[in-house]
């Protein structure tokens, strides 16, 4: 069926095809009818487009898989949906991408480069953003102001090639010096930052497909027309956004349920495993502390939500789950997913506590807000710049209803093609420095949370070292609670797998799904057992102290740390 969209659709008639979309169920013809209608209504906007032009920022590490899926879908955005039109020369006028590349391989490097030029050629413009950029950029500035901002930056290196894996925060802070550097006086400029394993689509909890029904930039150009917005900040569907270190718990009760629910049915009967509606949880179903941060926790276990189709019986199905299991070290959770649910992004706007860093959009002047304590490389950097942001902000900081698609692993590969903190060896998986950084990073954020409502950081008395022993002693209980907690679903889950008459014991076919689920269960009791090295590391008194002084001595240069990036950041432009 061919379409004809109006030739000049009003917002009036876009939005209300919008609301249409998601009637029940969703239809794809009426996503063309849409999509149709949004791109007549940029081109009657015409050469002289009013709106925002948008810069995708992209920080990426060593992902060369990655980051080409995250700026197909770019592209595929601008061709669904028309944001800002084109020129004659096929480029997109209104939308251009800094790829802000920390990656530490040459070959990475390479790709990366020629991702950039095969999209530009494509009509996406896209910057790349490399080591030796950067390094040109920061030694460019005198040796003073060099020193003064080390703590928001960290150390330089002496050869491009050593300057990579500085880490998604220091990275994104030496991004911000180019984008101010880029500045043009006069244009109405957006910086979207988002991660190179998202994706500009949705995934729908009907079938799981994952269609470009969302027009991001278009509602992004709508809610920045509020004079009061600053920074604004989505979420995801699809992967949690989360560290396997907090989702571990809820793992083993999944796990558990899954199989509970397969030894009581014939391993050659056809596959039940297909309830006829999915599991939509809650924003933290996957969290192993969501009551710290406001949401409820079921403590009932979810079995697994069989996804192959055609016929198809139980062991073809453990089959498939076991060869999810090892996905979850790199943060994809095999049971517990987001998906999309619709409401109108301008009627979803709040005011925000959290900041997605691989969701958010900042005008120029949120460039003052770099993210903190960056060469701490501890986890949960967008919460506690959230906090700090609520505090200075209010309502200025805001989220909305634009989730992107986030996609942890490769295909291809089955895991990530890099992942800091996750160290895969012979011998398997250890995540004890991702689990050591998620603790302090929880420190940090809660501590952070308690010194804003105290008036931090305009109050020079704030009280942050008893802040910070308080907090650590909390959260030192919650995780020593959690790891009892996993210690004893980890001795039930391997009861239950390893009974003599499990039906799945004697099934040839199954020889490979019962290696994987065994060396994930050993992989299990390494990082989350008894004797797991990362939760040895938080009860190490003498660490704690250590890393306790760090996080107080960057708390305390915080405020004065703000006022010199400002100068800067005056200092480096905009561009004539």
């Amino acid at each position: 069926m061919r379409h004809t969209p109006p030739l000049a659709p009003t917002l009036v008639e876009l939005d209300a095809q919008e609301a249409a979309l998601w009637q029940d169920p969703f239809d794809p013809e009426r996503l063309c009818t849409y999509q149709a209608a949004c791109r007549a209504y940029e081109a009657a906007r015409g050469t002289d487009h009013p709106g925002h032009a948008i810069r995708v920022v992209i920080p990426v590490a060593d992902r060369p898989r990655h980051l080409d899926a995250c700026l197909g879908s770019l592209l595929d955005l601008c061709r669904a949906f028309g944001y800002g039109g084109q020129d004659d020369a096929g480029n997109w006028r209104k939308v251009s991408v800094l790829v802000a590349d920390d990656s530490a391989e040459p070959e990475s490097l390479a790709a990366h480069a020629a991702l950039c030029r095969h999209y530009s050629a494509a009509g996406l413009a896209c910057e790349h953003f490399d080591p030796a950029a950067q390094l040109a950029l920061l030694t460019a500035l005198d040796a003073e102001t060099r020193a003064a901002i080390e703590p928001i930056l960290g150390p330089l290196a002496d050869d491009p090639a050593q300057f990579g894996h500085k880490g998604p925060s220091r990275m994104r802070n030496i991004a911000y010096l180019r984008l101010r550097q880029q500045q043009r006086p006069g244009t109405p400029q957006l910086y979207f930052f988002i991660d190179s394993d998202q994706e500009f689509r949705i995934r729908l909890a009907e079938d799981g497909s994952e269609p470009y029904a969302v027009n991001y930039l278009h509602h992004l150009d709508r809610l920045f027309q509020a004079p009061d917005l600053a920074l604004l900040t989505g979420k995801v569907v699809g992967d949690p956004p989360v560290s396997p270190a907090v989702m571990a718990g809820k793992l083993l009760l999944d796990l558990h349920a899954t199989l509970t629910a397969l030894a009581a049915l014939d391993g050659t009967a056809p596959c039940t495993l297909h309830p006829q509606e999915r599991h939509l949880g809650d924003d933290a179903g996957y969290h192993d502390l969501a009551q710290m941060f406001g949401f409820s926790e079921a403590a009932s276990g979810l079995a697994y939500h069989c996804p192959l189709d055609g016929a198809h019986d139980h062991i073809a199905c453990l089959a498939h789950f076991a060869a999810q299991l090892d996905a979850f070290h790199d943060g994809a959770h095999p049971t517990r997913m987001t998906w999309y649910s619709y409401q109108s992004p301008a009627a979803s706007r709040t005011p925000a506590r959290t900041l997605y860093t691989g969701n958010y959009v900042i005008r120029a002047e949120g460039l003052d807000d770099f993210i903190p304590f960056a060469p701490l490389r501890l986890r949960m950097a967008g919460p506690t710049l959230g906090r700090l942001l609520k505090a200075s902000r209010g309502p200025a900081f805001a989220s909305a209803n634009l989730p992107l698609l986030h996609r942890r692993t490769v295909a291809e590969l089955g895991q990530a093609e890099f992942r800091p903190g996750v160290a895969r060896e012979a011998q398997g998986v250890d995540i004890s420095d991702e689990f050591e950084r998620q603790f302090f990073g929880d420190v940090m954020l809660f501590s952070v949370e308690r010194l804003a409502a105290a008036g931090y950081p305009e109050v020079d008395a704030a009280p942050i070292d008893t802040t910070l022993e308080a907090v650590e002693g909390e959260l030192l209980g919650h995780y020593a609670q959690l790891q009892a907690e996993r210690h004893t679903r980890l001795d039930a889950l391997r009861a239950l797998y390893a009974t003599p008459d499990q039906w799945w014991h004697g099934v040839a076919a199954l020889a490979e799904a019962r290696g994987r689920i065994e060396r994930f269960l050993a992989e299990m009791e390494h990082n989350f057992g008894r004797d797991a090295r990362g939760f040895a590391y938080v009860q190490d008194a003498a660490h704690r102290a250590s890393r306790r002084a760090q996080l107080a001595e960057a708390l305390r240069a915080y405020p004065d740390l703000r006022r010199t990036w400002r100068t800067l950041l005056t200092r480096l432009g905009p561009c004539p």
